[in-house]
Formats: structure tokens, C-alpha cells, sequence
């Protein structure tokens, strides 16, 4: 129980971040004795907390998406749904091999590790590259972030950390590259939620704590990590991250 309280803080907490919240929380609960599948079941569970913190923080820019007034928000709208697709064009097919595969059962630890250690390097490429804002986002740009953001549901994969890359890469500004990140996840973590549960996901009413969790620690922490999320050096921690990993 507590390493599922504590799985939800930590979720909380690294969401915002480009560390990858869902490597850090399955090798917590693979040491904790859970199985591969479980730890991951229960890592892309515990992201209905941050979901709704997400929403309740984007509530706007939600507003805008579902009720769209402006050419402005006709094109973020047209960058979620372009986002999704493609998410879902490249995440789906590794979503459902990940249990299945007897190299992740076995040496999921060394795969999550080494998956980390490779978002740090890739991290480490992430500048300030360009001026675009969010006046400028289209369909292509989701396009762009919707490949890489499927490939986040490997575990050690951070889904912030590649989606920021991919906005950043089509050169929007990194404030714009954050925003945006953010926003592609939501339909994305949604609807992973309901194919968990279509999957015959096993649920615990415990998890519904762990949730509750991330969400409460997860909406303080959003507006905080936003900020800084410009300034730490994720490359190092990742990396650290992924060789304690490997070893332990």
C-alpha cells in the first residue's frame, strides 16, 4: 500500500517533467514485487490524477478546443486531433506487446533503464531553436509530435520529453513547446485510460488513493514545474536514473 501512495506522489511530482514519470513508478513497484504488466497497468492508471490536474490547469485552452470561436482555436484544435491519431498510429501496437514480449517480462528493470538513458541524451539536443508561438500550430506539427508522443508508452520513455523535442524541432519557442506538450497529452492519457479498462485492466479500490495523490500533489505542483521545467538539467538526471537502473 505504501508504495502505491508513494508511486502516486512521485507521479505527482515528475509528469511535468521530462524524466518519465511511468519508467520511475514501474521500477518502483517491479521492486515492490508486482509484475512487468501490473507496474505498467498501474503506472498509466495512476495518470488519471495528473489528468485532471492537467485539465483543471489548461481549463481554457480546453474551453477552446471543445468550443472553437477563433481561426486560432480551429488550428489547436486541428494540432490535437492530428496529435492523436498518429499517437495512436505508433503507441497502440507497443501498447499491447509490452506484456506479452518475454524480453520486457524478464529484464524490464535493464529495458527501462536503458530507455532512460536514451531520453537523456535525446534530452540533452533540446534548445531554444526557434520563435514560432501558438499562433502558428497546425495539423503538421501534430503530426510531428504524435509519432514520437506513441512511442512514450514504453516505459523509461518520457511523453513530455519527446513531444517538447518534436515542437521544438518544427521551431516553436520553448514556452509555446511546453504548452503544447501538455495539451497533446490530454486526449492521449484519456484514451488510454479507457483502453485500460476495455482491456479488463485489474482494479483495486487502493489505486483509487494512489490516484487521488497524484492528482492533489500533481495540481500543486503544475504551475511550479511548468516554470522550471525550462532550467533543470534533465539530461543528468535521466541518465542517473537510467544506470541505477541497470545495476540495481
Amino acid at each position: 500500500m505504501l508504495e502505491l501512495i508513494a508511486s502516486g506522489i512521485i507521479q505527482g511530482i515528475a509528469e511535468w517533467l521530462p524524466i518519465s514519470s511511468q519508467g520511475i513508478i514501474s521500477l518502483i513497484l517491479l521492486n515492490s514485487g508486482y509484475s512487468l504488466q501490473q507496474s505498467v497497468d498501474i503506472a498509466f492508471f495512476l495518470h488519471s490524477g495528473t489528468l485532471l490536474a492537467m485539465i483543471m490547469y489548461f481549463w481554457s485552452d480546453v474551453k477552446r478546443v471543445l468550443n472553437p470561436k477563433t481561426g486560432q482555436d480551429v488550428h489547436l484544435l486541428s494540432f490535437l486531433i492530428w496529435s492523436t491519431l498518429f499517437s495512436l498510429i505508433t503507441g497502440l501496437p507497443f501498447y499491447f506487446l509490452i506484456g506479452s514480449l518475454e524480453v520486457f517480462s524478464n529484464n524490464g528493470p535493464k529495458i527501462i533503464g536503458t530507455l532512460l538513458i536514451l531520453m537523456g541524451v535525446m534530452h540533452s539536443s533540446r534548445k531554444e531553436i526557434g520563435s514560432r508561438n501558438e499562433n502558428s500550430i497546425g495539423r503538421f506539427d501534430g503530426l510531428t509530435t504524435g509519432l514520437l508522443q506513441g512511442f512514450s508508452v514504453l516505459p523509461g520513455v518520457s511523453r513530455s520529453g519527446v513531444t517538447t523535442l518534436a515542437l521544438l524541432l518544427r521551431g516553436f519557442n520553448i514556452d509555446s513547446a511546453l504548452k503544447y506538450s501538455f495539451l497533446a497529452g490530454i486526449p492521449v492519457i484519456l484514451g488510454l485510460q479507457i483502453v485500460e479498462f476495455i482491456k479488463g485492466f485489474y482494479f483495486d479500490p487502493i489505486y483509487l488513493l494512489s490516484a487521488a495523490a497524484a492528482f492533489i500533489v500533481g495540481r500543486i505542483t503544475i504551475g511550479y514545474f511548468f516554470k522550471i521545467a525550462k532550467k533543470l538539467n534533465f539530461t543528468v538526471i535521466c541518465i542517473i536514473l537510467g544506470i541505477l537502473s541497470i545495476l540495481l
